[in-house]
């Protein structure tokens, strides 16, 4: 039985690792929000979600970068949105279906081959 309860423990581990990085996250400068802005471009494959100092919560595409600001580009209206660096807190790249379907494959691929290679009690 101890074995099957480390097997758990490690796919725990595992899981806790995939979300590691939004459970720490902290309030970003203007500068860094710049850095990743810049790191991430401009195009349909950088989609965002953006969280305002004011609690506002955006998501979409960013169509173009400046100085002071980025624009952010709503697909569903055709709208955009200036967004200054300064007014946000924090910004992530959001992840699209697929990549949740192979991280979830992996996981669920690992438990299979823990459960196959510890014996059965």
């Amino acid at each position: 039985m101890s074995k099957k309860l480390l097997a758990l423990f490690f796919v725990g581990l595992l899981i806790c690792g995939v979300t590691r990085e939004q459970a720490f996250a902290r309030p970003q400068s203007g500068e860094s929000v710049k850095a990743k802005i810049s790191e991430y471009g401009v195009g349909k494959n950088t989609r965002i979600s953006v969280k305002l100092k004011d609690k506002t919560k955006l998501k979409g595409y960013i169509s173009e970068i400046k100085e002071d600001d980025f624009v952010l580009f709503y697909p569903k209206t055709g709208t955009t949105t200036p967004i200054a660096y300064d007014d946000v807190a924090k910004v992530n790249r959001v992840s699209d279906l697929g990549t949740w379907i192979g991280v979830i494959g992996g996981i669920a691929a690992i438990l299979i081959l823990m459960l196959r290679i510890v014996p059965h009690i």
